[in-house]
């Protein structure tokens, strides 16, 4: 999942910096578009903001497997930097994987 979700490790190309704009806009324009999130959430390097975009999806589509899978995987990534907060990370990652597999067993 998170090949489709999260560039994994990549430097964030001058293409990806300028989709950036114009999604962040849609999203101005449209606090309720699940779409405009997700290509938003796309583009966003940093995982703690992920964590925010992938939250925010959630409130408006509670039932997509996909992006409760994201939410681990920022999760995961938060756990890996380290921190005070690391095993809450891991606590959180666990849960929602098990909750995006409850909607979707076979992801």
């Amino acid at each position: 999942i998170r090949e489709h979700l999260v560039p994994d490790g990549e430097p964030l190309r001058a293409d990806r910096r300028a989709a950036i704009g114009p999604r962040r806009g849609a999203v101005e324009l449209d606090q309720d578009n699940v779409e405009a999130w997700l290509a938003l959430v796309t583009t966003e390097q940093d995982p703690a903001q992920k964590r925010a975009y992938f939250r925010r999806i959630l409130e408006l589509d509670p039932d997509n497997a996909l992006v409760w899978s994201g939410l681990s995987d920022a999760h995961i990534v938060l756990a890996e930097i380290g921190g005070p907060r690391r095993a809450e990370h891991m606590g959180l990652a666990k849960d929602a994987a098990l909750r995006a597999l409850r909607i979707d067993p076979g992801l």
